[in-house]
């Protein structure tokens, strides 16, 4: 059993869709793997302004706006995986 998958399932050690702040846990498995807390994929740059980047998932496509100064990790979700629209992800 997919262990990311049951915590997100029972609410927890998981934040949820738009503008929530990630938790302590999803913070450190960023810090310490540079990968995406939803499923394990490689996390792609994109646009940046002021001290944050926002970064998408290359696998599920979730992104999330993130500050990283360090080792700290600081950020919440922008959206969860999947397609908010048809065609807005995957581009």
């Amino acid at each position: 059993m997919n262990l990311l998958w049951w915590l997100r399932k029972h609410k927890i050690e998981r934040s949820s869709k738009e503008g929530e702040d990630l938790t302590d846990y999803e913070r450190n498995l960023i810090s310490k793997t540079g990968k995406c807390p939803d499923c394990g994929g490689g996390l792609l740059e994109g646009p940046r302004g002021g001290m944050s980047t926002n970064y998408c998932c290359s696998s599920c496509h979730s992104e999330f706006n993130l500050t990283i100064i360090g080792n700290a990790v600081l950020g919440e979700w922008i959206s969860d995986r999947g397609p908010r629209e048809i065609g807005d992800r995957g581009e």
